[in-house]
């Protein structure tokens, strides 16, 4: 679940445009919009948010809090260990998540046994 990604597909299905048309407007293939939308990949950067922003005529500065709030998000697990070989293991997973080499099953049990 992804707080900004919902937030930026309500803002984009409430303006009637489809993932094409605003992907090529931020200059972004539409897969990736769909990930973004669905939480598989990070919440945009700031340069994003703004053309994000201008294009719907919205907050940026609501997105950004919410893109912010994503990051903290791992900031406070990893934040909450300080076992180093812990923290490597979540960085591989994120940097392999976000390459799209990971399907959810399989994230799901990186997920479970990180926990432990």
């Amino acid at each position: 679940m992804s707080i900004f990604g919902d937030r930026i597909k309500q803002i984009r299905v409430d303006n009637k445009k489809t993932l094409r048309e605003v992907a090529q407007y931020l200059g972004v293939g539409s897969a990736y919009l769909s990930n973004v939308e669905h939480g598989r990949k990070n919440a945009f950067g700031p340069i994003m948010i703004g053309k994000f922003a201008r294009l719907f005529d919205c907050s940026a500065d609501e997105l950004s809090i919410l893109a912010v709030n994503e990051r903290r998000k791992v900031e406070i697990l990893l934040a909450d260990t300080k076992d180093s070989l812990f923290n490597e293991a979540v960085f591989a997973f994120a940097r392999r998540a976000d390459s799209n080499d990971v399907n959810d099953e399989l994230s799901q049990k990186i997920l479970d046994i990180l926990k432990k």
